[in-house]
């Protein structure tokens, strides 16, 4: 029995002896996500835009005419060129009157667009006619 006791005392102060494992390390990282590339500016993209925001003013803009008794209608070609901060920094109106392509090049100048990078240019064919 004295062997036995001998034997786990030993033991015992073997595992005391032991060094007790190092604390983990906590590594911190710092995780930098570059911005996300602007969608590709194309024109369906363009013409939703123009659709879903900026209908009302060509609207506006042709409705102008026809209270004026012209019996105006048919294709407007409207070109812009639209840069890296989303707004045409050129843009044209032809086709119809220089009433109405006047109205609609001013109201281009107050569109705004997703970003273009680099700076893209668009012709688009808009069909007038009174409804």
């Amino acid at each position: 029995m004295r062997c036995l006791a001998l034997v786990i005392a030993a033991a015992a102060c073997t595992h005391a002896s032991a060094r007790p494992p190092p604390p983990p390390r906590i590594v911190t990282m710092k995780v930098v996500r570059k911005p996300a590339p602007p969608p590709a500016l194309t024109p369906d993209v363009v013409l939703d835009t123009i659709r879903t925001r900026y209908l009302g003013g060509l609207e506006r803009c042709y409705g102008a005419q026809l209270r004026r008794g012209a019996a105006v209608r048919g294709k407007v070609t409207v070109t812009l060129t639209i840069d890296e901060t989303g707004r045409p920094s050129a843009r044209q109106a032809r086709g119809v009157g220089p009433r109405v392509e006047r109205c609609i090049e001013t109201a281009m100048g107050r569109w705004a667009f997703p970003p273009a990078r680099p700076e893209q240019s668009f012709q688009l064919s808009l069909l007038l006619r009174p409804v």
